[in-house]
């Protein structure tokens, strides 16, 4: 537990890092378009920069830092000052302190001023309160670094969404080019009597389709674009591209088991609950200890200037301190009520952590299994891509001798630019996926989101619209 709390702590350095790394590359104003190409890095510092949710997790972080100066507070003296300005009537009639049958009024002004001293000597209660002002601010230090994760997390996420529908609308744009020229070469056919009305039609709806998906493929780049833009609140010209001939691993230890263990101890997420679950202790802890006896010190000292009254006219001063002791006995059962409550509380929290170990040891799965099999699905897809360019090509030759139909040919097209559609993504996917596993694991640095950066090249990925 104590680990997690060293762990954040050293992730908090490698984010203030990052951003004093990637300051320097946001030279505009957040909110306007970036004119220059963009890397991760800089969108990620873009982000940190401008997120609202990280805004406001930082704002609950400094509320938090208050914890501890009000909890310490109330263990020093309390100091404080009264006094009260009263117009007075007093009457009186029959006895009155062995007087016998006075009847007397008078009307007159009173005023009273002092001040009273209480410091604590001994209060179970302000001792838990202490306490749990510590795990409070560890609490708001783990969420606030998880919320930065998860903004960071979103980021990538976004960005290699852009690169990822830039790819598919460049796959789709060849895709509708390599379906005009079969239809050009078909409508050839046709003229010269080699091709049947049939073969034209279908290779003008291969054209048709090729072009909706082209429109579509431009939708989704403009809608992956402005997901990038709710994180970082501006808008990239152009972005930094993943090559091609980027060598891509799976992240090491290369043992499911390892990552697991990982995420059960070190997610963030855990960290949050555990505190939680420390501060339920603590709130029980304060809650049993209010049936304990407290001690005070006590002093007061005022002064009564008396106008008249039944007493007559007199100035009073009194001085005094002490101790006092209060022993709660009885209340109805409010304190048993307020115990079991927290019992429940803590109850409650233990259960949650549980409950986040699970789903941090599920997403460590998860992205273990994806990451395990993603740079051989990329191998797999790569060779699938070069066998359909090859039986492409043959269809087409064959298709120019008659050994081949137009149908043939418009499939052999599909199926090659499916491939490289499918590589594009499994690419991005690994990447995207080995981040998701370090993060489910708790051990996402700085240094991993700039590695993922040295990957991206100099040449931008082209134009966003």
């Amino acid at each position: 537990m104590r680990s997690g709390l060293r762990r954040g702590a050293r992730a908090g350095w490698c984010w203030c890092g990052l951003l004093l790394a990637a300051s320097a590359l946001a030279a505009e104003p957040a909110g306007t378009a970036a004119t220059g190409p963009a890397n991760l890095l800089q969108a990620i510092n873009d982000a940190l920069l401008s997120s609202p949710l990280l805004q406001s997790a930082q704002a609950e972080f400094d509320a938090a830092k208050q914890f501890e100066p009000e909890a310490k507070a109330r263990l020093y003296p309390q100091l404080s000052l009264f006094g009260s300005a009263d117009w007075v009537r007093d009457g009186v009639e029959g006895d009155y302190y062995g007087i016998v049958s006075i009847d007397r009024s008078d009307t007159y002004e009173r005023f009273i001023y002092g001040a009273t001293l209480r410091q604590s000597v001994y209060n179970g209660q302000l001792w838990s309160n202490l306490d749990q002002a510590g795990q409070r601010l560890a609490r708001a230090r783990a969420e606030a670094e998880r919320k930065r994760e998860g903004v960071m997390l979103g980021v990538c996420d976004a960005y290699f969404a852009v690169l990822a529908a830039g790819d598919r609308r460049r796959i789709a744009g060849a895709k509708l080019e390599s379906f005009r020229q079969q239809a050009r070469q078909v409508e050839g056919r046709s003229i010269a009597g080699l091709a049947l009305d049939a073969e034209l039609k279908s290779a003008q709806a291969g054209v048709d389709l090729a072009q909706a998906a082209l429109l579509e493929a431009e939708s989704q780049v403009e809608a992956a674009h402005a997901l990038l833009e709710t994180y970082t609140g501006r808008r990239y010209v152009l972005l930094l591209p993943l090559p091609a001939k980027v060598t891509l691993a799976s992240p090491k230890p290369a043992d499911q088991d390892s990552w697991v263990q990982r995420a059960r101890e070190g997610n963030l997420s855990v960290a949050v609950r555990e505190r939680e679950v420390d501060i339920a202790k603590l709130e029980l802890q304060r809650l049993r200890r209010s049936r304990w006896p407290q001690l005070d010190l006590v002093g007061s000292a005022y002064e009564i200037d008396n106008g008249g009254g039944i007493s007559g006219e007199r100035d009073e001063s009194d001085q005094r301190i002490g101790l006092a002791a209060t022993l709660p006995l009885y209340s109805g059962g409010r304190v048993s009520a307020e115990i079991e409550r927290g019992l429940q509380q803590q109850k409650r929290a233990e259960a949650e952590v549980e409950l986040a170990r699970r789903q941090a040891e599920r997403e460590a799965k998860l992205a273990w299994l994806n990451t395990s099999s993603g740079a051989r699905r990329i191998q797999a897809l790569q060779k699938a891509v070069a066998a359909a360019i090859a039986a492409e090509d043959a269809n087409r030759a064959g298709y120019e001798v008659g050994t081949r139909t137009n149908a043939e040919v418009l499939d052999a097209v599909e199926q090659r630019y499916e491939a490289e559609t499918n590589l594009s993504g499994a690419r991005y996917k690994l990447l995207v996926d080995s981040l998701h596993l370090k993060s489910a694991a708790g051990a996402l640095l700085n240094a991993d989101l700039a590695q993922v950066n040295r990957l991206l090249r100099a040449e931008p990925a082209g134009t966003i619209p």
